[in-house]
């Protein structure tokens, strides 16, 4: 009597053409995937929270944060490049009609322009006090000899060239249109600048939080393709180093890429915008899956050295390692999703999606490599038969160095674990003096060009880092008229002002013609 064929005896053709037939849309999946990388912190927050509420209402109400200010080497106040950049990126109406590119801002303020409207009526300023309104912010003060920003200069004693010499800045909001394309709009201003005004690209300096995002994207976008490249390296080597088999490295490759790649495809066709966090996502699967490769494989090898029969070995290696692979892939899954119980939105969403991209592996795991064995059975030389030349030799595990090793841990079992609890507290208590930080730069290397950007921005401007203050008075309780309104908010102003951790600050009185008010912040409002 027949045995009945095995599972993959009978369905190994059917398996490669439904993954075969998958391929395409897994590799379009991923590839839209990478390209699709957005990150926003602003969305790091869940949308019940009252925060992310006060900040919703704070943006409806206000134009907040979305600034970008760009500046570069010479951008003083008498630079007529200033005001031909502001004009090409943000040109009169009369003249928009005849612009083919996309307008993705909505005002465009600098230096010079800020002194006339000043200057003018209803606030009739005097030039030297409007400059001194605005140091800080969109004008720089005057260099003191260590280079540093001299506090105690006013412009009041600075002559007419003095104040044209002034480091100034391009401060621009942005339109749905940039909103909605970032990387356009940064790529916009670098390219009618360098092209169209004569300024070297490489002489701009650009800050801002849509900056800071667009900066991130190509970040990742970066890291994405380098822990690419070091995967398949470290795995080709892992892999060779564990099977000494060109057909089982192979599968082993095969199945790690196709697992990396089904999991970002999964992100992309969720509707789920990749971001920083989730793209270290499939090495993450990658490693998971090259693991199991290597260990199925070698059950394989196993089955073989037992049997010499290759008909339903890939079956009966599938059998003997279907327990170790299922507890290893769920613990490593279930570990995973439990970083779904973060608040924070990217955290949340990278236990989700790795869990189920390792889960997916798995399924990958135990379809392709048992597949492809029993359609293309590797040639294997088994034991003695095998020379120390043949790069396809394989030897039982009894025979290898580690078996040694694996007896004496054995041996010295209580030692061995001893040391192990010693090292696993030792970490433990490192992991007590880790600080969590919310600095946007330390995600960057000291050396990348945004820090650079921001170091020398803040260092002939004024500081970056926005923060807005909202004051709301009821209308009923509160009898203060509009004038007592703004003395107030300026005396708070000139408390906030004083504190250590403030660089400036900006409000709503820097702009009115009667209070005596000085400095300035970037992307302060009070």
């Amino acid at each position: 009597m027949s045995q009945r064929p095995g599972f993959y005896e009978r369905y190994s053709v059917w398996i490669l053409a439904i993954l075969v037939f998958l391929l395409p849309m897994v590799v379009v999946g991923a590839i839209k995937a990478k390209g699709n990388n957005r990150n926003d912190v602003k969305g790091w927050l869940p949308l019940e929270y009252p925060e992310t509420k006060t900040y919703r209402f704070f943006r409806e109400n206000f134009q907040g944060e979305e600034f970008i200010l760009v500046s570069w080497d010479g951008c003083t106040m008498d630079d007529p490049r200033l005001e031909l950049l502001a004009r090409k990126l943000l040109p009169p109406p009369e003249e928009a009609s005849r612009i083919s590119r996309t307008i993705f801002f909505k005002t465009a303020q600098t230096g010079p322009r800020a002194v006339e409207q000043m200057t003018e009526e209803p606030l009739n300023l005097d030039p030297e006090e409007a400059v001194d309104r605005l140091t800080g912010a969109l004008i720089g003060d005057i260099d003191s000899p260590d280079n540093q920003t001299a506090e105690d200069d006013s412009t009041d004693t600075l002559t007419e060239a003095e104040l044209d010499d002034l480091q100034t800045c391009l401060v621009l909001t942005l339109s749905d249109a940039a909103r909605a394309n970032l990387h356009g709009a940064i790529d916009t201003i670098k390219i009618v600048a360098a092209e169209e005004c004569g300024i070297p690209e490489e002489t701009i300096h650009m800050g801002g939080p849509p900056v800071d995002n667009v900066s991130i994207d190509r970040a990742g976008q970066t890291s994405v393709t380098l822990l690419f490249g070091l995967s398949l390296v470290v795995g080709f080597f892992v892999s060779w180093w564990s099977l000494k088999s060109k057909m089982l490295v192979g599968l082993v490759l095969a199945s790690g890429v196709y697992s990396m790649f089904a999991s970002l495809a999964i992100v992309w066709y969720s509707g789920y915008p990749v971001d920083a966090i989730l793209l270290t996502m499939p090495s993450l699967v990658y490693v998971a899956t090259t693991s199991g490769a290597i260990h199925l494989a070698n059950y394989y090898r196993d089955q073989l050295a037992e049997t010499g029969v290759l008909k339903g070995a890939a079956g009966a290696s599938v059998r003997h390692a279907l327990l170790p692979l299922s507890l290893a892939t769920g613990t490593t899954a279930v570990g995973l999703a439990t970083l779904a119980v973060s608040v924070l939105v990217p955290i949340k969403m990278f236990g989700i999606f790795s869990a189920i991209g390792v889960v997916v592996s798995f399924i990958i795991l135990i379809t392709l490599i048992p597949a492809c064995l029993e359609l293309f059975p590797p040639k294997l030389r088994l034991g003695a038969a095998g020379s120390e030349e043949d790069g396809d030799s394989w030897r039982p595990i009894e025979e290898s160095p580690w078996w040694g090793v694996g007896e004496w841990i054995t041996r010295h079992n209580v030692s061995v674990a001893t040391i192990c609890l010693l090292v696993m507290a030792g970490i433990g208590y490192g992991m007590t003096r880790v600080e969590s930080s919310v600095q946007l730069m330390r995600l960057f290397s000291p050396q990348a060009r945004i820090r650079q950007d921001y170091r020398w921005l803040e260092k002939k401007l004024g500081p970056l880092v926005p923060m807005e203050i909202l004051i709301r008075c009821d209308q009923e309780k509160c009898d203060l008229n509009f004038l007592e309104r703004m003395e107030l908010v300026d005396e708070i102003q000139r408390e906030i002002g004083e504190l250590g951790e403030v660089g400036s600050s900006l409000s709503t009185v820097t702009f009115g013609r009667s209070l005596d008010v000085g400095g300035g912040g970037i992307g302060g409002a009070v």
